[in-house]
């Protein structure tokens, strides 16, 4: 909407078509999860979340967006497949936001309650950071792309409930994390997947940096 001129240094995703010399592109957007945030959520988080049987999934949950829309039958078919995860014997750890339709929120805390999961209910101190570190799986809806990116940084294998609607910039970003072997939509099931975590905020991080290193020495020497 703006345009490269707007600022000497820029930084978009990359299913952004904006692109220039000043222009810099990654797949994931920056975040503030980080390998030392984890660890210390990982070492401070709930005793009943530590003590939980193993695998331990996280469950991230969006709603409805500009994109997408949680239909009665989305809701049906990602329910019937968190409990076909659960009878397994995944041990579900959920977090749903402002955005969560009522009845996927019901439907949720039917399925947690019933395996004797976690669900956080907005009391108390976000566990989202604990949730992340402890799990030996991350199950994340399609409509946050933010979601995915920072469940990306955790290396854990991410499975994609993907609702009504869409977007190409959005779902070229999803194509993006499963070709980095990340990601693969969710069929109820766990999937074996190992890949390096994927942080682009250091990388972001350390081009503004050089660039604006480069910008006080041309002010300097000018």
């Amino acid at each position: 909407r703006c345009g490269e001129a707007t600022a000497d240094f820029l930084w978009v995703p990359e299913h952004d078509g904006l692109r220039g010399h000043n222009v810099m592109a990654t797949l994931t957007s920056p975040h503030r999860i980080s390998p030392d945030r984890l660890g210390a959520a990982r070492r401070n988080a709930p005793y009943n979340l530590v003590l939980a049987k193993t695998p331990r999934v996280a469950l991230l949950v969006g709603g409805d967006s500009q994109h997408y829309r949680f239909t009665p039958d989305d809701i049906a078919r990602f329910a019937g497949q968190l409990r076909e995860l659960a009878a397994s014997g995944a041990f579900l750890m959920a977090t749903a936001s402002r955005r969560t339709p009522p009845a996927l929120s019901a439907a949720l805390s039917d399925i947690v309650a019933a395996s004797g999961g976690f669900l956080w209910d907005g009391t108390g101190e976000n566990p989202y950071l604990s949730v992340l570190a402890l799990a030996d799986a991350i199950i994340v809806t399609a409509d946050s792309v933010n979601m995915a990116g920072e469940a990306a940084a955790s290396g854990k294998p991410i499975l994609t409930f993907t609702p009504s609607g869409g977007a190409p910039k959005i779902t070229q970003f999803l194509r993006g994390l499963e070709r980095m072997g990340a990601m693969r939509p969710f069929a109820g099931r766990l999937e074996g997947l190992t890949y390096e975590p994927i942080d682009s905020t250091p990388l972001i991080a350390a081009e503004l940096a050089r660039r604006y290193a480069a910008h006080r020495n041309t002010i300097q020497t000018g």
